[in-house]
């Protein structure tokens, strides 16, 4: 945040040190390769040889399997929660519904591992960010010898896609699961466009439930800054654990790791269930056939809601940007469920025509797009004055959500942000009020020249100082930033 007030959503990072500590990573990563002998996006994890399949999909049909995995009403798979687990964590507690229909052999598997202690003081070692949480090896632990390694069920992939707070087991190759074990941290979108799920052993047995997703996002948290807590071999800048290390010496992670954390147990709430609980209970969008607009150069495009499915008590606002295409129109729907006063607060000003002509003052390529000064100083100044109280994050910021933007705790006035790509760890500090649902093709057209704000004049090629931006206005943005695209009109529909 800066100390000046500006309204900030995270810190830029100087562009040579990163274009510099990539081309190390490269080279690095070209030599193992080479010494190695190995051209695979799979790692071996030591003498435990566990992997995560990614892969690009690129040359997948994204649009059309997404398509399919939304259409979950009548395709024979059953989602009957079978058995119900409560996992104590340093982070908080989780509940695990166990789905033995999706894979009848991990599912029991799984079960046998939580009768065992398998869980108890079992350390989150691997944290992905927006990917996975890998868990299963411990200090001087080995699995009970009744627990075979076992065969792979059928694949969901295109059935039941990973999505945030699925449980699955690692392996090493076809029929290896055994004692590793992952939680999904990437949203349904990202999950498929990484490939998580399409390797023959990434089958799902569970869902966490979304009463757990903030406990589940604190896990995540201990990932950063990425990748302390990846492995090494699966990322260029990886420094994460060695797997011998965390068997054979006892202090390693506590030492090595401090910020680690850790199952305390997990135990067997209730099992032989037949208990009827959609997915949709924890993933609103699951069982709704999705209107997907996508760019057909992006795999990672937004997959936006039907047009026709609102929530009930939601808004719709109609914005009409100039961007690099010209002129077009995005649609917000707001959701109050979401962040009753903020859905309040953007309500008032669009229907009081504050944000017409406002400028997209802060354009950062996989970020964020930022909006809200108004182009008047006097009229901004009465409206920024007006601070609002936070509210709770209850969605992820995710690629098309719009949230607001603030300076600290309770500091919320009229500047807002739209998400360009998945910023999950925004999440504990920014409460999305709504998503687009037509038009994010518009908001990708968002002129990103000018980027972070910089000297203010446009000499050092950055953006606009926002300070200035409420002393002079639109003046001052047209007479040095000229190509921002900017909002023509709002309007509540």
């Amino acid at each position: 945040m800066s100390s000046n007030g500006r309204k900030r959503t995270s810190f830029s990072l100087s562009n040579s040190l990163i274009t510099l500590f990539i081309s190390i990573s490269v080279i690095v990563s070209l030599t193992l390769i080479l010494y190695l002998g190995i051209f695979t996006t799979n790692y071996n994890l030591s003498n435990s040889a566990v992997t995560i399949k990614s892969k690009s999909l690129e040359n997948v049909d994204i649009i059309e399997h997404l398509r399919k995995h939304h259409d979950v009403s009548n395709d024979g798979i059953d989602d009957t929660v079978t058995a119900i687990i409560d996992c104590n964590t340093t982070s908080g507690n989780i509940v695990i519904d166990v789905r033995s229909g999706w894979s009848p052999l991990g599912s029991n598997q799984f079960l046998e591992l939580i009768k065992s202690n398998h869980f108890n003081d079992l350390p989150f070692y691997r944290v992905c960010p927006r990917y996975v949480t890998q868990f299963g090896v411990k200090y001087k632990y080995n699995i009970p010898n009744n627990i075979k390694v076992i065969k792979d069920d059928p694949s969901l992939w295109g059935k039941r896609d990973m999505d945030f707070g699925y449980v699955f087991f690692a392996g090493n190759g076809p029929n290896s699961r055994h004692g590793q074990m992952v939680f999904a941290l990437c949203e349904r979108k990202g999950c498929v466009t990484s490939g998580l799920g399409s390797a023959p052993w990434e089958v799902p047995l569970g869902t966490i439930r979304k009463e757990s997703f903030q406990t589940l996002n604190s896990i995540a948290k201990s990932g950063f800054p990425y990748p302390k807590l990846e492995l090494i071999g699966q990322h260029a800048k990886a420094a994460g654990p060695i797997i011998n290390k965390i068997i054979n010496e006892k202090d390693y992670l506590k030492t090595n790791y401090p910020s680690m954390e850790y199952f305390r147990n997990c135990q067997i709430r209730q099992s032989d269930l037949h208990l009827n609980r959609p997915l949709s209970e924890d993933h609103p969008d699951t069982d709704v056939i999705s209107d997907i607009q996508i760019n057909n150069n992006k795999s990672s495009s937004y997959v936006s809601p039907l047009l026709s499915h609102r929530k009930r008590d939601s808004y719709r606002v109609k914005m009409k940007l100039v961007t690099t295409k010209g002129e077009d129109d995005v649609i917000v729907e707001i959701y109050p469920e979401w962040a009753p006063i903020g859905a309040q607060r953007f309500k008032d000003l669009a229907a009081s025509k504050f944000f017409d002509g406002s400028k997209f003052f802060r354009s950062i390529k996989n970020f964020v797009v930022q909006f809200g000064i108004n182009g008047n100083p006097s009229v901004y100044q009465n409206y920024s004055s007006v601070e609002i109280p936070d509210d709770p994050t209850k969605q992820s910021n995710s690629r098309g959500t719009l949230t607001f933007a603030s300076s600290g705790p309770n500091s919320r006035s009229c500047q807002l942000f739209f998400n360009l790509v998945d910023n999950k760890y925004l999440d504990h500090d920014f409460a999305p009020i709504g998503r687009v649902v037509h038009g994010m093709d518009v908001i990708d057209s968002i002129y990103l020249g000018y980027g972070e704000g910089g000297k203010g004049d446009g000499s050092d090629e950055k953006g606009p100082d926002q300070g200035r931006i409420t002393r002079e206005g639109n003046a001052y943005l047209e007479k040095y930033f000229p190509k921002l695209s900017f909002i023509l009109t709002t309007e509540i529909i």
